[in-house]
């Protein structure tokens, strides 16, 4: 009773702790709801590979049972069960079938792949160069001449060529509900191209243990409408205002 009654307690701990594991406050944070293109590409490519293993999860699990029950020990069979050689047959389904899995696993991976990263007309895309540090991202946008930290501006509905370099160590470049993610390599650019698909604020982080201060690494990305986007690139754009200082300010001690 007692071995019974720990057995109950382990079983509802484990859980409780599965399903706080999927608690988020940011929803931004989650790739179930993608709010761009490659991250509605990409989900599709997860349910296909889910479903997938469901259907090859099933059929294990039912032949499995069906052996069970099928061969299981009776009463009054005191002698060992007739040993028969594997059957060839059998031997080549359950070979095919795992191939055949893999093929139409593999075929919609690397077409997603090519198509994500198939680079749109210059005209039409906003670049941004991103630098990963430690522990901030840094963001410049070279057709403007405009430089942010820890926060980046995209127009909504148009496509974003990112290009990403690290500046020490390795660190990743995530934004959930955009899109995957990419290594952020010193000495290497990689690229991604990403879009909104509407206005927000969404979040972005470091997915790759950079140090100490890796969990602090995060940054935000303002979806604007064109007219938002236009306004904040002209501000931003605008010489810094020059600070008055009195004489005494200007010499110091």
């Amino acid at each position: 009773m007692e071995r019974l009654r720990v057995w109950r307690i382990g079983l509802l701990i484990s859980l409780v702790t599965l399903f706080l594991a999927g608690c988020s406050g940011d929803p931004t944070l989650s790739v179930l709801d993608p709010k761009g293109s490659a991250a509605k590409t990409q989900l599709n490519l997860i349910y296909w590979s889910l479903g997938l293993m469901t259907v090859v999860f099933v059929i294990v699990i039912t032949i499995y049972i069906y052996v069970l029950i099928r061969y299981r020990k009776r009463k009054g069979q005191d002698r060992m069960p007739e040993q028969v050689h594997g059957s060839t047959k059998l031997e080549i389904i359950w070979t095919v079938i795992p191939i055949a899995a893999l093929i139409a696993l593999a075929i919609p991976t690397v077409q997603y792949t090519f198509d994500l990263a198939q680079e749109p007309p210059a005209k039409d895309t906003v670049i941004v160069d991103v630098t990963g540090h430690q522990y901030w991202w840094e963001f410049h946008y070279p057709q403007y001449g405009i430089t942010t930290a820890q926060e980046v501006h995209i127009p909504v509905g148009k496509k974003i060529l990112f290009r990403v370099h690290g500046k020490d160590v390795l660190h990743s470049f995530w934004i959930p509900s955009l899109g995957g993610k990419v290594d952020v390599v010193p000495g290497r650019v990689n690229t991604v191209i990403l879009d909104a698909k509407e206005p927000n604020v969404y979040q972005g982080k470091c997915a790759e243990l950079c140090g100490s201060s890796h969990a602090l690494m995060d940054f935000k990305v303002f979806a604007d409408k064109q007219t938002d986007f236009d306004k904040w690139k002209t501000k931003m754009q605008q010489p810094a205002p020059a600070v008055a200082t009195t004489s005494s300010e200007a010499n110091g001690e």
